[in-house]
């Protein structure tokens, strides 16, 4: 090493007399070799090695190159090493300060550079990039900052690509459970992340095609349920809205004529309930008719919106219905437990021994000559 480069090193001029710096050396030797064995990375560690073996081979490069001139005033010898003690020790200070200073920044990189590698696997984008930030200002153009933001760039795309596939893969399940909504909002937000999915773009198209069917589908439920209950009017019209929503749908013809079937199954059903209607009409004579009522109740099974027919079955039930003892029930007392309010019960000839609970209006007639006797039991 060059006396110059070793005076360079230590801060000296061409005038300065080494000898009188140093006290002023070695406690910056001292200094370094603190830091050397306090460094908080071994390449940190090596760097301040590098700086502290540099620096005392430059003190024995100019230590061993001066000789002590001769100097007949001792008063300004005495000034002069004074005054250089005292510039010394100032450089020393501030050549402390700032060594003290890069180490303290160095120091906070290294910790600052852990931070941001945690913030990266834990995903979180936000500290990640405040640290490198923090970075950047520290050492600007920093080769450290700048390979941080490139792992955050990459780890962004990669976060975003997996949140692609799993809502790419939660909107395929949702189609094949054909939740066609839910489908749709996922697929849209894969489509707010990256316009141009093309995976997203066809469901989309799946779901829209998936709807309309479906649609056509519930039509032709519709139809058939319509038909099932006999309810012509909503057969129709379900009919005409899967003619407007699939023209070319082949089971429009089958519908339609099975609605014609239906149509004519009906009015063959309406025409015997009329016929039946008619006979029982005529066996209104103000008195309940047990034939006519079996007649009414057949012609409601099969036109039970008849109007007509329910009133006729409605009116025949009210009529007084005439129960014979014992040729109708064996007792009175199951006359009266199967009768009606206001029916008539006549009792042939004969002697009835039972009690009678009488819960309901009736009338109660025995035989005309007076043969027919009730005896009620006493009580012990």
């Amino acid at each position: 090493m060059k006396t110059t480069e070793a005076r360079k090193i230590l801060g000296l001029d061409s005038d300065d007399d080494p000898r009188s710096f140093i006290p002023g050396f070695e406690e910056t030797v001292k200094y370094k070799q603190e830091l050397v064995d306090n460094a908080p990375s071994d390449e940190m560690k090596f760097r301040y090695q590098q700086e502290l073996l540099e620096y005392q081979a430059a003190v024995k490069v100019v230590a061993g190159s001066q000789k002590i001139r001769p100097h007949t005033d001792f008063i300004v010898v005495l000034l002069l090493i004074a005054s250089f003690s005292a510039i010394g020790w100032w450089g020393y200070q501030w050549y402390q300060q700032q060594w003290n200073a890069n180490a303290q920044a160095e120091v906070k990189i290294a910790q600052l550079q852990t931070e941001g590698r945690l913030a990266i696997v834990s995903r979180k984008w936000v500290n990640a990039e405040k640290t490198y930030q923090e970075i950047e200002s520290l050492d600007p153009g920093s080769q450290l900052a700048a390979t941080g933001f490139e792992a955050i760039k990459r780890g962004k795309l990669e976060e975003q690509n997996q949140q692609l596939f799993y809502r790419l893969g939660e909107c395929q399940a949702a189609l094949e459970a054909g939740r066609w909504d839910e489908a749709e909002k996922l697929a849209n937000l894969v489509l707010n992340q990256d316009s141009k999915n093309e995976s997203a773009q066809r469901k989309i198209e799946i779901i829209t095609q998936g709807r309309r069917k479906q649609v056509i589908s519930l039509r032709m439920m519709a139809i058939t349920d319509a038909l099932d209950s006999g309810e012509i009017s909503a057969a129709r019209q379900a009919l005409a809205t899967l003619q407007k929503l699939d023209p070319q749908n082949p089971n429009i013809s089958i519908l339609s004529s099975r609605i014609d079937t239906e149509v004519s199954k009906i009015q063959r059903r309406n025409d015997k309930a009329a016929a039946l209607y008619q006979d029982a009409l005529k066996l209104d004579t103000g008195e309940f008719s047990a034939k006519a009522i079996l007649l009414l109740d057949e012609a409601r099974r099969l036109n039970p919106s008849s109007p007509e027919i329910l009133a006729l079955y409605q009116k025949m039930n009210t009529y007084t219905v005439a129960i014979n003892v014992p040729v109708d029930f064996p007792t009175i007392s199951k006359a009266i437990a199967a009768a009606r309010p206001r029916d008539l019960i006549r009792i042939a000839p004969g002697t009835y021994k039972e009690s009678l609970h009488i819960d309901k209006p009736l009338r109660i007639e025995g035989s005309a000559d007076g043969k027919t006797i009730i005896e009620l039991p006493c009580k012990d």
